[in-house]
This record gives structure tokens, C-alpha cells and sequence, in this order.
């Protein structure tokens, strides 16, 4: 309770400022410190040490690698959530290098490629719209809820969680680098699987030792076969849905659905496009997980939050008066929600 009390007035202290003049916050051992300007994320992320938080407002910043254990919160990157404050958009793509165990990344849109440049250990990507690849490598690595239209790369990692994203790519190999009792569970994956001048192209390229769960698997190639190239071996996939049937004698499978049209599965869908106004609840009950729940984004221990909003107290409503009172002062009114998670 304390911390939700903390977050709200730093919420509404954060709202005053950035429509005032749009800026980013850093909190630091319990004092908040505001920058300005065209260079405000860079100068706050210099500033900050292992431990701080950084709290960007709607609107565009350069990206800043990450060589530190920081948390990182936007507003968010959905149009409907955003209506209010703005996305918060990164303009390019960034790496996390060594020095950035722990970090935690939420609620951005990111315009270019997440990638590593060192140990990632226990970095939580959560909530973030990716415009490109996610490439991240350590132990007990999360990626959870984000919308990523490219390819997910895992080198070198261990324990890794994938689960509730919505990934699309329009090429091969969507997933790969993937080993060491990885958890890839409700997602909805989307790629294309294809034989191209008689090279074989798939969905998933090296995957050993892995948990498929609950997930939505399409392909949306030509050859729906190509789902599993010969080096992703000893994975178990259970209570997935594919609409092709996946060959190859090297894994474990039980209770998957195979050979489902994607055509009417959810209620709406693009194929290989992303659009906002996808929805991707399953139209059948009769696809569940190995938890009874649906299959897909909506299901398991982190269901896909409608709107992306991201944990922070949320702005969802602004009036400013268009001109001043007797006394010369602006009325601003500003709601702010907490968020439970």
C-alpha cells in the first residue's frame, strides 16, 4: 500500500511537470529529480546509478544502451491507452550490455531491434511495443506481454520465460538460440515457414531442451510443414495450437491441436501485419492449455493486459481551462488511476 501511495504522488507530481513542459524523471534513493529538453532521457539515464528509476513521459527520445541495473517505465505504446499523455516512442533500436542484470523495461515503443551486448541476467522486457528483434542472453531473462514484429534470439541463455506475446515476422527462423529449459508459454507466434531455390526456411531454428505451452503457433508460409528445422530438438510442446502439422521425430508432443485453420480462430486477425485492432480472444472453448484456460495471449499466469498500460498509475483524463481565472490561475484537472499490476 505504501508503495502504491508513493507511485500516485509521484504520478500526479510527474503529470503536473510534464504538461507543463514534457520531462523525464529519476528516482533515486527516495528523491525524484526531473530533467528537460532535447537530450532529457540521456542526461536522467547518465545520472542514475544500479537501483534508480527512470520515468519517461509521452512523446519521442533517442535510445541509450542500457550499462546499468535500472528499471524503466513509459506511459505506453497502445493508441487508446496513450489518447491522453502521448506514446512514449524510442526512436531507434538499443543494446543491454554487461552491468544490466536485473533491469527492467516497460511500457515503450520501441522503433528498431532490442539487443545484447553482454549478460542480460534477469532482465524483464514487459509491456513494449518492438518495431524489430529481440535479442537477449543470461539467465532467468523475461519477456512477457509485448508486441515484438521480429525475430526473438536467445543466445547463450538459461531459464529464459517467454510468455504472452504476440509475435510476428515475415520471415524465417522467428525463433531460434534457444536452449537450456526455456518457458514459452500463450503466445501467439506468427511467421512464415517456406521452401525457397530448395532451401528449407522455418518458424523456429535452433531450439534444444525447451517448454512450448498454450501457445497459438501459425504459419503462414507456403509450406506449413516448415515448422521445426532438424536442429530444434528435445523440446516438449504441449496443449499448443498449430494449423499445420509440425514434423520431426526429435521432440515430445502431447495434446497439441494440429492441422487448424487460422482463418475465424480469433476474433479478428491480420496474418503477418500487426494492427491495434486485432483481437486475439480464441472464438472456441474448446482449446484450452494445460492449465484449462484458453490457449493463447489472454491465458496462463500473465494474461495480456488490454491496453498495455504498464504498472505505473495510469493519466486517463485531462482538462485544462482555456483561459485563466479572476485570480490569473490555470485550472488543470488530472485523474490518475493506480494499476494492480
Amino acid at each position: 500500500m505504501k508503495t502504491i501511495k508513493i507511485l500516485l504522488l509521484l504520478s500526479c507530481m510527474f503529470s503536473v511537470t510534464v504538461f507543463a513542459q514534457r520531462k523525464v524523471a529519476l528516482q533515486s534513493n527516495g528523491v525524484t529529480s526531473f530533467y528537460g529538453g532535447a537530450t532529457a532521457y540521456v542526461s536522467a539515464y547518465n545520472a542514475a546509478v544500479n537501483g534508480d528509476t527512470l520515468y519517461l513521459p509521452g512523446g519521442t527520445f533517442p535510445p541509450v544502451d542500457i550499462k546499468k541495473s535500472i528499471t524503466i517505465f513509459g506511459v505506453g505504446h497502445h493508441p487508446d491507452s496513450t489518447a491522453v499523455t502521448g506514446a512514449t516512442i524510442i526512436s531507434g533500436g538499443f543494446n543491454l550490455y554487461g552491468g544490466s542484470a536485473d533491469s527492467h523495461i516497460e511500457g515503450l515503443k520501441i522503433n528498431g531491434n532490442v539487443g545484447t551486448a553482454g549478460n542480460n541476467d534477469r532482465c524483464l522486457l514487459k509491456r513494449c511495443h518492438v518495431a524489430g528483434s529481440v535479442s537477449l542472453n543470461g539467465d532467468g531473462v523475461r519477456i512477457i506481454e509485448n508486441i515484438i514484429l521480429g525475430p526473438v534470439n536467445a543466445s547463450s541463455s538459461s531459464n529464459m520465460v517467454v510468455g504472452n506475446n504476440i509475435i510476428k515476422y515475415s520471415s524465417q527462423n522467428i525463433l531460434t538460440n534457444m536452449a537450456q529449459n526455456a518457458w514459452i508459454h500463450n503466445n501467439v507466434i506468427v511467421g512464415r515457414g517456406y521452401v525457397v531455390s530448395y532451401t528449407n526456411c522455418y518458424l523456429f531454428g535452433i531450439i534444444t531442451d525447451c517448454l512450448f505451452e498454450n501457445n497459438v503457433i501459425f504459419n503462414e508460409g507456403t509450406t506449413l510443414a516448415n515448422v521445426l528445422s532438424p536442429n530444434a530438438t528435445n523440446n516438449t510442446f504441449r496443449n499448443n495450437v498449430f494449423n499445420a502439422t509440425p514434423v520431426g521425430t526429435d521432440n515430445v508432443w502431447t495434446n497439441n491441436f494440429t492441422g487448424v485453420p487460422s482463418t475465424d480462430f480469433f476474433v479478428s486477425y491480420s496474418q503477418l501485419t500487426f494492427g491495434y485492432n486485432e483481437n486475439f480472444s480464441v472464438r472456441n472453448a474448446i482449446y484450452t492449455g494445460v492449465d484449462g484456460k484458453p490457449v493463447g495471449i489472454y491465458g496462463g499466469l500473465s494474461p495480456f493486459k488490454s491496453g498495455s498500460v504498464p504498472v505505473t498509475p495510469h493519466i486517463n483524463s485531462l482538462n485544462i481551462a482555456t483561459e485563466t481565472d479572476a485570480q490569473g490561475k490555470l485550472n488543470v484537472q488530472i485523474k490518475v488511476k493506480a494499476q494492480e499490476n
